[in-house]
């Protein structure tokens, strides 16, 4: 696995743990945090962090754990492009400057626009085996 697949992995482990977080966040230590409110505790020697700091706090995790997926994605993307880019231009000057008969040509070139599938030479299958998807 490539260090952006760990990164993924990680990062998506993390998001999953969020729906529990604001479930317990809401729920049971609100309940707490309301007790405390109606027996006029004002101080915890715990923390300094009140109820709406949390809250806060877990809205901006879960929003920057949001954007670096996205980012992950993104430079795994590029980086897919970019490298199924180089393997077309090599096929196609090594089929140039090899003996590949016509026919085999047509097939590799109907093998690789069957991957391209929105015409832009870059193989959606190739980038695809490479985040490690089935396609």
């Amino acid at each position: 696995m490539s260090s952006w697949q760990d990164q993924k992995k990680t990062l998506q482990a993390l998001s999953n743990t969020i729906p529990t977080l604001k479930s317990t966040l809401s729920t049971e230590i609100r309940a707490c945090n309301d007790a405390c409110l109606e027996a006029k505790v004002e101080e915890n020697d715990y923390t300094v962090l009140t109820f709406d700091d949390l809250e806060f706090e877990l809205e901006l995790t879960e929003g920057g754990i949001r954007k670096k997926i996205a980012f992950v994605d993104n430079q795994v993307g590029s980086a897919c492009e970019s490298f199924c880019k180089q393997v077309a231009d090599l096929q196609m000057v090594s089929a140039t400057h090899t003996n590949i008969t016509p026919a085999r040509r047509e097939e590799f070139e109907a093998t690789f626009k069957h991957f391209d599938k929105d015409d832009t030479n870059v193989s959606s299958g190739c980038c695809a085996v490479a985040r490690g998807s089935d396609e």
